[in-house]
């Protein structure tokens, strides 16, 4: 355990250190929060609680797919998991470290976007934090788990990158992020 916080912990220090990383993982989805709110909802609070879930949705996709999955792909591609084959790291460890990471940022931002649409927009909320949080967290891993699987599985990032965006498109249709369902 203690060899899945510390790979967690320099995971993490990667999200925030690395510019690119940093505004994929942070600067992006805040972007389309504001975009959600301010454009798609004109700033009305119950229509930004109507597109609240979207954006949570859209945010666990990509992190779970792209963020997990497509990385794991190009890492194996690179040989870049080569040097933990070396290490007493299983790869249990490995893949926990990587889904907690982008659990924890994913986390984050959402936390972050909760707040600004509580106080910038006096979103109302139709449930509890606790209730939202457990639902959020079933969301972010299962979808963190599909793209390990897929990641798995693929034998290249071209191959990936197929089975990734079609998967987020179906994603994003049923989850009613992109078509609103009444």
């Amino acid at each position: 355990m203690k060899a899945t916080a510390k790979l967690t912990w320099n995971a993490l220090k990667l999200a925030w250190r690395t510019p690119i990383a940093f505004f994929f993982v942070m600067v992006f989805p805040m972007g389309f929060f504001f975009l959600y709110a301010g454009i798609f909802a004109h700033g009305q609070p119950h229509a930004v609680a109507a597109l609240f879930g979207p954006v949570l949705t859209l945010m666990a996709l990509t992190s779970g797919l792209f963020g997990n999955g497509a990385t794991t792909v190009m890492m194996r591609e690179r040989g870049m998991l080569r040097p933990y084959h070396l290490t007493p790291l299983t790869a249990q460890q490995w893949i926990l470290s990587r889904m907690l990471s982008n659990y924890i940022v994913t986390l984050l931002v959402g936390a972050i976007m909760l707040v600004f649409a509580r106080e910038l927009y006096h979103m109302p909320l139709a449930t509890s934090i606790l209730n939202l949080w457990i639902v959020f967290t079933i969301g972010v891993l299962s979808i963190a788990s599909l793209g390990m699987v897929i990641a798995s599985v693929m034998n290249n990032m071209q191959e990936a990158q197929i089975v990734f965006q079609l998967l987020f498109i179906v994603f994003l249709f049923f989850s009613g992020a992109s078509i609103q369902f009444q």
